[in-house]
């Protein structure tokens, strides 16, 4: 019996896509990642669970000195609920979570789940579902992969179009490059490799970590090597601009 293959929305990868990273970024430096939930009353449905988590944190980080890293699933489950996937990064006792979050939250269940093998398929499966789903929203923290992730994620998809073929649209006439997806996820899984190696507190010099992509694609295959000397100019000035808007954030 053949079985039936579903694709995911774009929603289901995008969502994939930011929590695997941070998952693959804590692989690579051995830390370990615990499931959390945190889960609402029914005299605390009117509040709001967001903003309690970051006192949550607050606490977490003056009582323990913890800066919880995180990716966060909000989902419509009973009153509320928000699953945390979370990167270990020293011990919180269940039951000081659980009573700091009855005392922000006036809710006492706290679970601290074993994550399963592939916590990423986990996740997206079962709280970003395509239909039916209870599934509200998705958010992480700035140092679940590091500042700006998303935007170079971005670029390393613009970047693999460059060895596309032109296309043309069916509906409005217009020429476009499609993004070479595979080509895109080497470029990227060569970037994480690299903040991991150099970065492994939070820490970021963009022009370190593309330098060192770039001389390890080249390895792959003749057509990555063949876009590399093509790309490289562009991918420093880029960084650069991305690295001044930094140290005028910080």
């Amino acid at each position: 019996m053949v079985e039936k293959i579903i694709e995911w929305s774009t929603k289901q990868k995008r969502a994939y896509h930011r929590v695997k990273s941070g998952v693959r970024l804590a692989s690579l430096t051995n830390t370990p990642i615990q499931h959390i939930v945190l889960t609402t009353s029914e005299i605390a449905k009117n509040r709001n669970i967001c903003n309690d988590f970051q006192v949550l944190r607050k606490r977490v980080k003056r009582r323990w000195n913890i800066d919880l890293s995180y990716f966060c699933v909000k989902t419509y489950e009973g009153y509320g609920v928000l699953h945390l996937v979370v990167k270990d990064k020293g011990f919180i006792p269940q039951r000081w979570l659980s009573k700091n979050w009855n005392e922000i939250h006036k809710s006492s269940y706290v679970y601290i789940k074993r994550p399963p093998k592939h916590i990423a398929n986990y996740v997206v499966s079962q709280y970003v579902s395509n239909q039916k789903s209870s599934y509200q929203r998705c958010s992480w923290s700035q140092t679940w992969v590091c500042q700006g992730f998303v935007k170079i994620w971005k670029y390393c998809k613009h970047l693999s179009k460059r060895e596309s073929d032109w296309k043309i649209n069916l509906f409005n006439g217009d020429w476009y490059k499609p993004v070479n997806i595979l080509l895109a996820l080497r470029i990227w899984e060569k970037f994480i490799e690299g903040l991991s190696k150099k970065f492994n507190e939070y820490s970021v010099d963009w022009l370190l970590l593309l330098d060192k992509v770039y001389w390890n694609l080249d390895k792959y295959n003749e057509v990555v090597s063949k876009i590399c000397d093509k790309i490289y100019s562009e991918v420093v000035v880029y960084l650069c601009e991305s690295q001044k808007t930094l140290d005028e954030f910080k």
